[in-house]
């Protein structure tokens, strides 16, 4: 629209001066119109082109706010746009620039363009009231330091900090602390669960660690850091059914080495068992039968 807004100006600007001078009498009048004409279109054409690259090259001013759109077609044919906003800029001088990646989901080109523009107005909002934080940007570990400082010291007690900062360090960091938490997916932390199923630790103890994990990603999905909670569609181990019972047993234990070992030496060794001497009674007949003291 800006580009032919600024093609008629152009060529009605250079008209009205060709014009003017084809008002002139003489054959060289109608010359000059040619020559203007010409001079105008060649001129508007270069405006066009230089135009062209302006608009499609993604350029911020010192001060700029405004989107900038990038459309990319993947390898797999999938359309993409990339949108980037002006952040401000650093104690360096240098600018801060907020990117995100956004996938239409309409296929129609008008409802694309309108889902896009919505889509892009509430990035802005979000990166320009400080809500926006780049979760492709930033690692598991580097947030869990923001949800020590966040969330957990004005919800949780020192212990239960302390607790869950072990957990996620000894437990949970080996496996997705590198990885970008906004591509961490459920399959990462099922196997994390499943892992510690699988190694016998008890279900208590595994749902330990599902309880640390969730208290982070619940976070950053509080502070959009990501767009979902990948903890929400993790399966948990179930408590086994004891049929005969019927009721609820957590897991069996077993008699390690050392526990089995001092059970066989109870079973050989010699008991002494001393009775008092007392009186008891005998059955439904109420006769009463005096018990001398002895050893067994």
């Amino acid at each position: 629209m800006l580009k032919k807004r600024l093609f008629w100006a152009f060529w009605g600007g250079f008209t009205v001066i060709a014009n003017v001078h084809g008002s002139q009498s003489g054959p060289s009048s109608l010359e000059n119109v040619r020559i203007f004409q010409l001079t105008a279109a060649l001129y508007v054409e270069h405006v066009e082109q230089m135009l062209n690259k302006k608009l499609n090259k993604p350029v911020f001013g010192k001060d700029s706010e405004m989107a900038s759109i990038t459309k990319r077609i993947g390898k797999d044919g999938i359309v993409s746009y990339l949108i980037r906003v002006s952040n401000g800029r650093r104690t360096d001088g240098k600018q801060v620039v907020a990117s995100e990646t956004f996938f239409p989901t309409e296929k129609s080109p008008k409802r694309i363009k309108a889902e896009l523009d919505a889509f892009v107005r509430d990035f802005e909002m979000r990166v320009h009231e400080g809500k926006f934080v780049q979760g492709n940007k930033m690692t598991f570990d580097q947030f869990v330091i923001d949800w020590k400082n966040g969330w957990a010291s004005k919800n949780l007690t020192l212990s239960s900090i302390q607790d869950y900062s072990r957990i996620l360090e000894k437990r949970v960091a080996p496996s997705i602390g590198g990885l970008k938490i906004a591509k961490i997916s459920p399959l990462h932390i099922q196997r994390i669960i499943d892992e510690e199923s699988a190694r016998g630790m008890k279900i208590k103890t595994v749902k330990r660690t599902f309880t640390a994990i969730n208290s982070v990603f619940k976070y950053a999905f509080q502070m959009q850091v990501i767009k979902e909670n990948p903890c929400q569609r993790v399966q948990l181990p179930k408590e086994k059914v004891d049929q005969m019972n019927n009721g609820y047993v957590e897991e069996i234990h077993y008699f390690d080495l050392e526990q089995a070992n001092r059970f066989l030496k109870a079973l050989t060794m010699e008991y002494v068992y001393t009775e008092k001497e007392h009186d008891c009674l005998w059955g439904k007949s109420g006769k009463v039968y005096h018990v001398k003291a002895r050893e067994k």
